[in-house]
């Protein structure tokens, strides 16, 4: 596949021509086309033919679709991909970078005034959440109005937590 020359390595595009393996979810072959069970099978000599007429006509086709626009499609998809390189190098690419210099400032505006704003309110609301503890109880199979309503209820306790202004409790 490569070839070593003046110590540097080529590869021969003829040989293997599919080599990121892009179309290997093509399945053309006969024998992932046509399939017959062990319960079923043709004569041998109609299978034979069959597999002889699909796989030249299949060869014959693809080879003279090929031929003719093969080039064409190769030109047009040169030239398109072209376009869209030139595209992104010439054009988007310096866009994104002036926008990215241009608003560099309002990112870090932006960031400056979530730090000062959102930052402590959503530590205080995590700090007042920490301390909730949700306990719930399965249901069970017994169907009495008074088992249900004493299954169902979900209780909110909070957790104990840390007394630590001693002064304020003991003047109580």
């Amino acid at each position: 596949m490569e070839n070593i020359q003046n110590g540097r390595q080529y590869y021969n595009h003829m040989e293997h021509r599919d080599i990121h393996n892009n179309n290997e979810y093509i399945k053309v072959d006969w024998s992932d086309i046509i399939n017959e069970p062990t319960g079923v099978r043709s004569a041998d000599f109609s299978w034979n033919l069959s597999y002889k007429i699909y796989t030249k006509s299949q060869s014959c086709c693809y080879k003279s679709l090929a031929y003719i626009l093969g080039p064409i499609f190769a030109l047009w998809f040169g030239l398109s991909f072209g376009c869209q390189s030139f595209m992104h190098i010439w054009c988007y690419q310096p866009c994104l970078s002036r926008f990215r210099i241009r608003f560099s400032f309002l990112q870090r505006l932006n960031t400056i005034i979530l730090d000062a704003t959102c930052v402590p309110l959503m530590k205080a609301c995590s700090n007042i959440f920490s301390n909730v503890n949700v306990r719930y109880e399965k249901m069970t199979a017994d169907f009495s109005p008074t088992h249900r309503q004493r299954e169902r209820v979900i209780q909110i306790e909070p957790r104990p937590t840390e007394v630590i202004y001693d002064d304020v409790k003991n003047q109580k």
